[in-house]
């Protein structure tokens, strides 16, 4: 039988929650910089981040022999992808 499994897991924002959460967190951290460049509710909203991940184990030991994982955001024009992968060595 086959000893390896494969987890994918995916997630995304609620962007409704997350803009008001954001919106509120750099009002507090920086207000003259969301007065300036005018970050409101409204630009927030528009943010979308999406994480996948990827782990791939050994069942018969539990050891992970892999984790990846994707992070993308964007924001209007703006966008960003971040990835990350932690591979066992052999």
């Amino acid at each position: 039988p086959e000893d390896n499994a494969t987890i994918d897991y995916t997630q995304n924002i609620d962007k409704g929650k997350a803009s008001k959460q954001i919106a509120e967190f750099l009002r507090h951290l920086a207000p003259d910089v969301v007065k300036e460049k005018g970050l409101d509710e409204s630009l927030l909203s528009q943010l979308e981040i999406a994480d996948v991940s990827q782990f791939q184990l050994t069942l018969s030991t539990g050891w992970l022999t892999k984790a990846a994982v994707k992070r993308t955001s964007q924001i209007g024009q703006l966008s960003n992808v971040e990835t990350y992968e932690i591979v066992e060595k052999k």
